[in-house]
């Protein structure tokens, strides 16, 4: 029995069912510094394999029951609430008493079909209970704890061949966006892939396996066996056996993380070998050859979307593409044959596709002579889901929506506004070229005043007079203050602003969130400085610690005995400058560096 298991077996005191009140503040208190203990250890010990036990106390802490709470509602923080409200004391002591006494069942899921857009096919979802969606936000919070860092681990460890930026709580979308634009000009070739149908065909077998090799908890395992085959309800009428189904549950992300890393472990041995023993067969890796004959590869995922970058000879993409294919067939899942494709990185017809978005290597270069890479959105993805929710053509010409004649002008406008924030809080952060931004503003704005028109049946220019061409519109709302006990008259504007403060807006948005982090994903252009903050080492001695700072170093007139050395701790020769560390700084400013002057 390990350390850390001794530790947490005497976390917390046995909470009964005989106690007055265990939400009280001191407890909470606790239980958030244990919490913390937890997550901490979790970090620490992710490069060993170990299984945690008595993680069942941690689970039904009041802290934990508090915290999934507030992230249902939306709120960040638990101070927020107010915890002397009888009627959240009651709710939460209730669900803690049914876990304790193990008399707790989860209802049977509501059955619905949804889909991105109307032309697109429906899949399926599964949709918990207010009740159910609690205890799941509290397993989850658990899991996140223990195998999130052991799979930041694994990246690191196999120099980040693969990296997974779904369903995960410290990365983002925009992030693997812009590790593209930084890594796509040094490969030549993509491969892409798309799995149809992935959450409804995981194996549950496979996913409870991999959780017990972190977990020897028997009752979470029990719990999480209960939640995963719940019945589900078709048409709130009739019951539907148990389907394999993680779609639309709160624990289906992680659960879906933990199944697929059997595909990571793939890549980083089954196609990493392959591609060293092609290396060694054919003598690439000798001296006397140039190191553009080396064939490499990397993999990004998210979620069900696979893209594969390689550089190397052609005749090597089928049989990498294939596979991977006869992979994912064992476990159980099936690739589209309309979204499986290989293509080139300076393909103007045919660009990468990722995530919503294309990619593009130009011919021109950058300020800092390296090859540009545009990033757009994907215009043939947008213009379908307009399409298919009624706001324009085929082609993308604004049409009327026929769906929102019996709303207000209010409620008309404020739901465009809404569109049209969302599309470009996504696309603006990591998009290099705005103009097809300023197309998806035109196209909602006047379909927007074209409902209008068709409602009133009046003209679209009698509209814009009337409502400017921004489509201002004000209502007033009765707004009751509890201080004071008294209604008051409110008056609320909308409207559309111009499209430069809407995509000033954006990007600030986006700003703001990761204001924390070293590196700021929503950087247009690659300069050489990002590049060596992405790598994290010096130029000199390849020193790899985030936490000592990186200085320039220029080098005017460099006296250099051999070339090959210039490669280990230069990188380019046009530049003229070094990115060392502090070590390495002030010696070369000694001239006591070796090969520098």
């Amino acid at each position: 029995m390990s350390n850390f298991n001794k530790k947490f077996s005497k976390i917390t005191t046995n909470y009964r069912t005989n106690e007055v009140n265990p939400f009280s503040e001191n407890q909470i208190v606790i239980g958030h510094q244990q919490f913390e203990d937890f997550r901490e250890t979790c970090k620490n010990q992710a490069t060993q394999e170990l299984q945690f036990n008595h993680v069942w106390k941690l689970l039904i802490s009041p802290f934990n029951l508090i915290r999934a709470y507030n992230k249902i509602k939306k709120r960040q923080n638990f101070r927020n609430m107010t915890i002397n409200d009888k009627n959240y004391y009651i709710f939460l002591n209730e669900i803690r008493n049914n876990l304790l006494r193990n008399s707790y069942e989860p209802k049977k899921n509501l059955h619905e079909f949804s889909g991105k857009s109307i032309s697109e096919e429906k899949y399926l979802l599964s949709i918990p209970n207010f009740r159910d969606r609690i205890i799941q936000a509290a397993i989850r919070n658990i899991l996140e704890c223990i195998f999130e860092p052991r799979f930041q681990f694994l990246e690191k460890k196999t120099n980040y061949i693969v990296k997974n930026y779904g369903f995960q709580s410290t990365k983002r979308q925009h992030e693997a966006i812009k590790e593209l634009k930084f890594s796509l000009p040094y490969y030549a070739h993509a491969i892409e892939l798309h799995c149809i149908d992935s959450f409804t065909k995981v194996s549950h077998k496979h996913v409870i396996k991999k959780i017990e090799r972190r977990l020897k908890d028997k009752k979470v395992l029990e719990l999480v066996e209960r939640i995963i085959k719940s019945d589900i309800l078709y048409m709130k009428k009739e019951p539907i056996p148990f389907n394999e189904t993680l779609n639309g549950a709160v624990l289906g992300p992680i659960l879906w993380n933990i199944f697929f890393e059997l595909f990571d472990n793939f890549i980083r041995t089954d196609l990493h070998k392959y591609i060293n023993n092609i290396n060694i067969k054919e003598h690439r890796n000798n001296g006397n050859t140039s190191t553009f004959n080396v064939s490499k590869f990397k993999v990004f995922r998210f979620a069900d979307d696979i893209l594969i970058l390689h550089d190397g000879p052609k005749r090597e993409l089928p049989i990498l593409m294939d596979k991977t294919c006869r992979f994912l067939k064992t476990l159980n899942l099936t690739v589209s044959h309309k979204q499986r494709e290989i293509k080139k990185r300076n393909d103007v017809n045919n660009p990468i596709k990722f995530i919503g978005f294309q990619l593009l290597v130009c011919k021109r270069m950058n300020k800092h002579n390296q090859k540009f890479c545009s990033v757009r959105p994907d215009v043939k993805q947008v213009l379908t889901k307009l399409n298919g929710r009624g706001y324009s053509d085929k082609i993308g010409h604004p049409r009327r929506n026929n769906f929102l004649f019996m709303k207000s002008n209010f409620e008309i406008i404020s739901h465009f506004k809404l569109i049209i924030s969302s599309c470009l809080n996504y696309f603006t952060p990591a998009v290099s070229d705005v103009a097809f931004l300023y197309r998806i503003r035109y196209i909602l704005r006047f379909s927007c005043a074209m409902t209008l028109a068709s409602k009133h049946k009046s003209s679209i220019t009698k509209i814009f007079k009337k409502h400017s061409r921004q489509l201002n519109c004000s209502t007033q709302i009765n707004f009751r203050n509890p201080q004071r006990e008294k209604t008051e008259i409110k008056t609320i504007t909308v409207n559309i602003p111009n499209r430069k403060r809407l995509i000033e807006h954006s990007k600030n948005n986006g700003t703001n969130i990761l204001s924390n982090m070293e590196i700021n994903p929503f950087s247009d252009s690659i300069n050489f400085l990002t590049r060596h903050n992405v790598i994290n080492n010096c130029s000199y001695c390849a020193l790899q610690s985030s936490n000592e700072r990186f200085k320039y170093y220029n080098v005017n007139n460099p006296k250099i005995s051999n070339l090959k050395e210039v490669q280990k701790f230069r990188d380019t020769n046009q530049d003229k400058r070094l990115l060392l560390c502090q070590k390495c700084y002030y010696k070369a400013k000694k001239n006591s560096l070796n090969y520098i002057k």
